[in-house]
């Protein structure tokens, strides 16, 4: 974590990325509630629909988009992963995800502009653009790899949780600040303000931090063949299998839990809309700032074990998950989400662990595979979330939150069955490092160099 601050790379990118769609996330919903309620008219910013069915359209809106981009992105991930490891270039990944959410937001635009185009055909066409280009999922995909290639297996996941708290960090400062885009600026300004923000971190990405060129073999250019890789027999192949399951699993859950967070407040708590959004800032806070500074207690007891860590995590999310479903009182809510830096741990532990079991030349295409992972059991989650939550609200409406704890169960036993199986190399000390680190770095820039063909 020392070495972290003095070396910088995609924080900074990182941060201002996930300020701007955070705070898009929070304007589209509103934009969409209010074209579904209202599709010839603009209505005013403050009106609120209160026609039932039209609020489960909307829902069902959201919905469909979020699902159509998981499905959309997970080709263009693997493709991204595999040209990443045929040419060694990690920012190419960062300008696609940037660009598919600007012409993202550029759609919406548009159709604030002619209010009486259909919300479903534009929030649907806005889903194929990002999910064709990756979106969110190929910025942070980028910004992982840039992370792995720049540090050393045991700096990976202090490195790799700073990369999360600058995430954690605009999405705190866009929670606080996005409802008031709307409300000061209009649908139109702030569709344009969000887009300028997006240009600024691809400014920061292309000025802050250069990609390290890397021996590339005479096969490279065969990007598709990278993806024979998955296939290989190796070492630890069955510990990178449940990582990346867990990857998907820890992702899944809270993906489903954010996108039912407003309505469990709402409904079981009777938070105003202003209230529901205080609290998630004093969340996001807490895992910001346990980001930061757990990483370096955590290791120093632990020796660096990512298993242990995730073991240990995992039962703090079983604790949270079920004193969340069955919280009866807002005093209770402050008290549990002291808790939740553990779910920063498990996002980033699975991805850690997998860059420690492949070679630098395949980090690429396993990284991409944790994220279509996410992808492919999000849309599920979302779904059968939606479900329980529906059929429970009015009797315990946090049962969602029961399975969340359930998958956490789950996430145990795969840690602990992955340190079991888990077969250290050979140069592999006790905290993690290996012998011939040293000898690497002696090596100095012995790799920025290219090959003709």
């Amino acid at each position: 974590m020392k070495t972290s601050w003095y070396e910088f790379s995609s924080e900074p990118a990182v941060f201002l990325y996930t300020f701007s769609a955070w705070t898009y996330s929070v304007v589209i919903r509103y934009f969409l509630m209010q074209k579904t309620c209202s599709p010839d008219v603009e209505p005013p910013l403050r009106y609120a629909c209160n026609d039932t069915n039209l609020q489960i359209e909307a829902n069902e809106l959201m919905a469909i988009r979020n699902t159509w981009f998981q499905l959309l992105s997970i080709v263009p991930l693997l493709v991204a992963g595999c040209a990443r490891d045929a040419t060694g270039l990690c920012k190419p990944m960062m300008y696609v995800g940037v660009a598919g959410e600007a012409i993202g937001v550029s759609i919406q635009l548009f159709s604030a502009w002619s209010w009486r185009m259909s919300a479903w055909s534009t929030a649907v066409s806005e889903a194929v653009v990002r999910g064709i280009a990756g979106g969110g999922k190929m910025f942070y995909l980028g910004a992982a790899c840039v992370v792995t290639e720049r540090s050393k297996p045991s700096e990976r996941v202090s490195r790799l949780t700073l990369n999360l708290a600058a995430a954690a960090s605009g999405a705190c400062l866009a929670s606080t600040f996005s409802r008031h885009f709307v409300k000061h600026l209009g649908y139109q300004t702030s569709f344009i303000s969000i887009n300028v923000m997006f240009l600024l971190s691809l400014l920061l990405v292309i000025f802050i931090f250069e990609d390290r060129s890397k021996l590339m073999r005479s096969e490279s250019w065969q990007i598709f063949g990278k993806l024979m890789t998955l296939f290989k027999s190796r070492s630890n192949g069955n510990v990178i299998w449940l990582m990346v399951f867990c990857s998907a699993l820890s992702a899944a859950t809270t993906k489903a839990e954010e996108n039912l967070f407003w309505n469990y407040m709402i409904e079981g708590f009777g938070f105003s809309f202003k209230q529901v959004g205080y609290f998630q800032t004093y969340q996001l806070v807490i895992r910001a700032a346990s980001s930061l500074s757990l990483p370096l207690l955590l290791f120093s007891f632990l020796k660096n074990s990512g298993f242990k860590i995730g073991i240990i995590c995992s039962m703090i999310a079983v604790i949270s998950s079920t004193a969340m479903g069955f919280a009866g009182r807002k005093p209770e809510l402050l008290l549990i989400a002291l808790l939740d830096f553990s779910k920063c741990f498990l996002v980033t532990i699975p991805l850690s662990v997998v860059t420690r079991c492949v070679n630098d030349y395949e980090i690429g295409i396993y990284l991409s595979l944790c994220y279509v992972g996410q992808s492919l059991l999000t849309g599920g989650f979302f779904y059968g979330y939606d479900a329980i939550f529906a059929a429970t609200i009015k009797t315990i409406p946090g049962t969602f939150y029961l399975v969340s704890a359930s998958v956490a169960v789950v996430m145990i036993i795969l840690y602990r069955i992955a340190l079991y199986i888990y077969v250290p190399s050979e140069n592999e000390n006790e905290d993690g490092t290996t012998e011939n680190e040293t000898d690497l770095e002696k090596c100095g820039n012995c790799f920025n160099r290219t090959v003709k063909f």
